[in-house]
């Protein structure tokens, strides 16, 4: 794993890696596949409604996934790719079940109608792995709501010696919007970067090579 600040060795050269804070927006926002989330509610007025968790707070106004149409839209464009363990069944059935007991709650309130209460069978296998699905794309909302993640560049500076045999930087390469946890990722993308810098400089040696002795290098006719 690398650190910001952190040297490392690629193709016979030493780079410097760093990470700074990429101000993309909300991953809801900027990438497609994501579930239903409101707009910012003033807690006063319009709160929390059929079908929704909460997502952010902030100060006075919250912001909310709509999990149950989540759950619709999830179906009908085949969402996957989530790990079916026995703790994220639990987790998904615990989701469902507070559902189910909000809306119970409206109906007692006479807030909403008996027959259009949400009403959790946990016989329907289906909807619990889709309910899992959908969670897994709740959590990862709310981390980066809860300041868990954020969005970074990451950034790769070649390290060169002067005629003093000093450090000092060289050919720089930067990729942005990169997930800050994903640190295996990162560290990929940082030897990437690292190729990146190189092939270009060992085009121009070869080139440099080549001209200052084209009697060497000539091609047979």
């Amino acid at each position: 794993m690398l650190y910001d600040g952190e040297t490392f060795q690629h193709g016979g050269r030493r780079f410097r890696f760093i990470t700074e804070h990429d101000d993309m927006g909300p991953p809801w926002e900027e990438h497609d596949g994501h579930g239903i989330v409101s707009e910012w509610r003033h807690r006063e007025g319009e709160g929390r409604r059929t079908g929704e968790l909460v997502l952010s707070r902030d100060r006075h106004s919250t912001q909310y996934y709509d999990f149950r149409e989540t759950m619709a839209l999830a179906k009908k464009d085949g969402w996957g790719c989530a790990d079916m363990t026995d703790d994220a069944m639990r987790d998904a059935i615990a989701v469902l079940q507070e559902l189910e007991a909000f809306d119970r709650e409206l109906v007692e309130n006479e807030e909403m109608e008996p027959e259009d209460a949400y009403v959790f069978d946990p016989a329907e296998i289906e909807q619990i792995k889709l309910a899992v699905v959908v969670n897994a794309d709740f959590k990862y909302l709310k981390r980066w709501c809860d300041d868990e993640w954020s969005w970074v560049g990451v950034v790769v500076t070649l390290i060169e010696t002067d005629e003093y045999g000093d450090d000092v930087d060289g050919e720089r390469a930067s990729l942005w919007g990169i997930q800050s946890d994903a640190c295996a990722y990162i560290e990929e993308v940082a030897h990437e970067l690292a190729d990146d810098i190189i092939g270009p400089l060992d085009d121009a040696a070869a080139t440099a090579m080549m001209d200052a002795r084209p009697d060497l290098y000539a091609m047979e006719s």
